[in-house]
């Protein structure tokens, strides 16, 4: 029995590895996540930790750092790596690149065109594709994001972003005065030219999450074969809901559901209305 917190966030060696038999006894495929911007001293933890996870029965580890598909490599290891969206893998030479270093699976960016995605996953269809399709619709590149977990320093300063002219053209240059924050770059407000605090996005995964349901079909065709849920960070409640709801709406797609058939479903499981904000493929 897992615990109502434990999948997405467990909190060390044990639950790691209780994560991993459990889901190997009922058939679950389960990936580690190791997906952050790691220093070269904390390369050895990382590996191990990867170790520990095939040993304890893992499927698969998500990664974006060529260093880790390098070591792995040089490790021999047997479990499956599958690359994350971070890694930003948005044409079929990246796609072959990390194919080279064992690539088995490759999750899309977000901000891939469904066009893209199809003709990606047709140049190359002996691997795996996967696309998110509800929450964490980011209006950023994620690979291209300085920003994406945030980093850390022993600090506390104020999270606020501050924008300023270089003086070379009329291009704004940001910086943080804050180095401990840990979160994602792009919830931090910045200063404007008024020095009024200013929010750079709003995302509501909860009440109005971001949604594929009505393109799902049409993603089928493009050679996407696996659904991904963002937030692992939201409640639990909310997750069941979410993997409820996504798989309400695959069956739908592939019974060929119309728009207003997933509006409906979309209003009936969050109380509100999608909008084109919320909309993935606009």
């Amino acid at each position: 029995r897992l615990g109502p917190d434990l999948v997405g966030q467990p909190q060390g060696a044990d639950q790691l590895a209780q994560i991993a038999q459990a889901a190997k006894q009922v058939g679950i495929h389960a990936s580690l996540t190791l997906n952050a911007r790691y220093t070269h001293s904390q390369l050895p933890y990382v590996l191990d930790l990867a170790a520990f996870w095939e040993h304890a029965g893992g499927a698969s580890i998500t990664v974006s750092g060529v260093g880790i598909l390098l070591a792995l490599q040089e490790r021999k290891s047997r479990v499956a790596c599958h690359i994350s969206l971070l890694a930003n893998a948005i044409n079929s030479y990246a796609v072959a690149f990390f194919r080279r270093l064992g690539a088995s699976r490759i999750i899309f960016p977000r901000h891939l065109t469904i066009a893209e995605m199809s003709a990606i996953a047709a140049h190359d269809p002996s691997l795996e594709y996967e696309a998110i399709v509800l929450n964490d619709k980011c209006a950023f590149i994620d690979g291209l994001c300085g920003f994406y977990h945030g980093v850390t320093f022993p600090d506390d300063t104020p999270s606020l972003f501050a924008y300023h002219h270089s003086g070379a053209g009329n291009a704004p240059v940001c910086y943080v005065s804050d180095l401990c924050y840990a979160g994602h770059g792009c919830e931090i407000p910045f200063v404007d030219e008024n020095k009024r605090p200013v929010s750079q996005r709003k995302r509501d995964d909860i009440n109005r999450p971001a949604c594929a349901a009505c393109h799902l079909l049409e993603m089928h065709r493009a050679g996407v074969r696996l659904l991904k849920i963002g937030g692992r960070g939201l409640p639990t409640h909310v997750k069941i809901r979410a993997i409820q709801y996504v798989r309400k709406v695959a069956e739908m797609a592939l019974d060929r559901a119309s728009s207003r058939q997933f509006k409906a479903i979309y209003r009936e499981t969050f109380g509100q209305t999608c909008t084109k904000d919320t909309c993935y493929y606009k």
